[in-house]
């Protein structure tokens, strides 16, 4: 009987932490085939956070995987963080899996540029942006970026908007 509850408990804590553990699997076989009628790319998870600290400080978090159909969504292999003076890019990852859901790669931090987002008509503009782009020859495939940018002064909330 012990050794039944001993096996019981086990199972339940592996099954546990397959259903709650972060899963970064995106096998295309697991999108409804109705969202794959005449669409370029799936959104498969978004996720948006901006956390308040105090009056002073905020975390803004982004997660995004969107399976990539055909090259009419190339578009979406590119993300672009932008930050000023009052904010920081503290990581920005991301990751391709190809249509089986195992991941092919990883971006490197050699591959995130930093650019400055002066439009040539301000006198004063310390806005700038990182961006990133990862690309697979083989359709389709999933792209997944996930971003924190630390607030120092919060002047603003970020907006939301639809992709």
């Amino acid at each position: 009987m012990k050794g039944q509850l001993l096996a019981f408990l086990l199972l339940f804590l592996v099954l546990g932490v397959k259903v709650h553990g972060k899963d970064d699997s995106y096998p295309i076989r697991e999108i409804p085939p109705e969202l794959l009628i005449n669409s370029n790319a799936v959104v498969r998870y978004e996720n948006e956070r901006f956390e308040i600290h105090d009056i002073r400080n905020a975390t803004y978090s982004y997660r995004r995987a969107v399976t990539i159909l055909n090259k009419k969504a190339d578009a979406f292999s590119k993300v672009k963080v932008y930050y000023d003076g009052k904010s920081t890019v503290t990581s920005l990852e991301g990751a391709i899996y190809d249509k089986h859901g195992k991941l092919a790669r990883k971006l490197k931090k050699s591959e995130v540029k930093d650019y400055s987002a002066f439009d040539g008509y301000s006198i004063i503009d310390d806005g700038r942006f990182k961006e990133a782009e990862l690309n697979f020859p083989d359709y389709p495939y999933t792209i997944v970026f996930e971003y924190i940018v630390k607030q120092k002064n919060i002047l603003r909330y970020p907006t939301w908007a639809p992709l």
